[in-house]
């Protein structure tokens, strides 16, 4: 089976915001994917954090994930059952302490997202800063499931502490499986 990916829309900030929303996601797909390279407006140096939601639901209860992550030379998982602020929050955001132009990457699939039964995502996180002060790298992968029977139809990603700075940018893909 041959999979079609179709591009929904792609967002680049022109400026810093504190969000980035797709609404009004078209219902003739089979999943979607979410590509996003991001930096935030931090200056601290610890990691920076993607946090999203789906059809803006900040219900606690309603997002379980598991993650599995990696800071440089150490490795942690975990099982966190809701995201920080009732969000789904991933390490993923490049900040001010990076090297000019570093941004985090983040690649979230998210399978039968117009179901009426729950959402599973899979989650890919790759976060870098790199500077005279402080040098970090990490890696999360991640499975999150969304406990709602509705069917996305938008999703909108904030950051953990700061703006997303310009050049942020999101794109959002339907698949068909066919």
């Amino acid at each position: 089976m041959a999979n079609t990916y179709a591009l929904i829309e792609t967002q680049t900030l022109a400026s810093s915001q504190t969000s980035i929303t797709f609404s009004g996601i078209p219902q003739v797909f089979d999943d979607l994917i979410l590509t996003c390279s991001l930096r935030d407006s931090r200056v601290s140096t610890g990691p920076g954090y993607l946090r999203f939601n789906f059809n803006g639901d900040t219900a606690s209860t309603l997002y379980f994930r598991r993650n599995a992550f990696s800071n440089q030379d150490t490795g942690y998982s975990g099982n966190f059952s809701s995201g920080n602020d009732h969000y789904a929050s991933f390490w993923a955001t490049g900040n001010t302490q990076s090297l000019a132009n570093t941004f985090g990457n983040v690649e979230v699939k998210i399978s039968g997202y117009r179901r009426a039964i729950s959402k599973g995502c899979s989650i890919f996180t790759i976060q870098e800063t790199n500077s005279a002060t402080f040098n970090n790298a990490g890696v999360n992968v991640a499975a999150l499931q969304w406990n709602n029977n509705s069917a996305i139809t938008s999703i909108t990603l904030i950051p953990g502490d700061s703006p997303y700075t310009i050049y942020s940018s999101a794109s959002l893909y339907g698949i068909s499986n066919s």
